[in-house]
């Protein structure tokens, strides 16, 4: 649909939190080709304190992606990532063999906007399963770098068959925006069941 949700400056921000469900949900074929950056998801308006998406268990999210392709979640700056943080389930969760093409960058997930401090996610930083397969997380340049730390599960969890063909690269897992502090994942780092 090539809608964008969020923007290239704060005026741009949107504040997703406080909600029942997910902060934000795309969902089937009128899911593809979105974009979704420079938001706060999860937090307050500081992005420094949760404001929790609330919904609690599996399949919930700050953001959810189910069935649906090419999508953008931040993107190729720090500037245009979003802050994921403070949910009550996941941080992102991508479910369904159409679930393919989408792209994860330059985002916080489980830490507040100053990128040394924790601001878990309740669940994982990220999960990719039922059959998702050719996403990316991260770039293999740095402005597409992913911090995912700080969350109560794993940093990222691959999990079930026909889950294959996802990229991980060049992301910080457990470790401060700079990479020089540990602000660790309550279990793995990446998590392949």
């Amino acid at each position: 649909l090539n809608i964008v949700v969020g923007g290239s400056t704060s005026n741009h921000r949107n504040i997703i939190s406080g909600n029942s469900w997910n902060g934000a949900y795309l969902w089937g074929a009128n899911g593809d080709n979105n974009t979704v950056q420079y938001n706060y998801i999860g937090t307050d308006k500081a992005g420094t304190a949760a404001v929790a998406n609330s919904f609690e268990g599996t399949g919930h999210a700050g953001i959810v992606i189910k069935n649906s392709a090419d999508n953008i979640i931040g993107g190729s700056s720090s500037e245009l990532g979003n802050i994921i943080s403070g949910n009550a389930s996941d941080g992102i969760y991508i479910n369904g063999a159409s679930s393919s093409g989408n792209l994860l960058a330059s985002n916080y997930i489980g830490i507040d906007n100053t990128g040394i401090s924790e601001l878990s996610n309740q669940g994982n930083g990220v999960v990719i399963k039922g059959g998702a397969s050719d996403n990316t997380v991260g770039g293999n340049t740095s402005p597409y770098r992913n911090v995912i730390s700080g969350n109560s599960g794993s940093g990222i969890v691959l999990d079930g068959s026909g889950t294959n063909i996802n990229e991980i690269l060049g992301n910080y897992i457990g470790t401060s925006f700079n990479g020089t502090s540990a602000i660790a994942n309550g279990n793995h780092g990446i998590y392949i069941i």
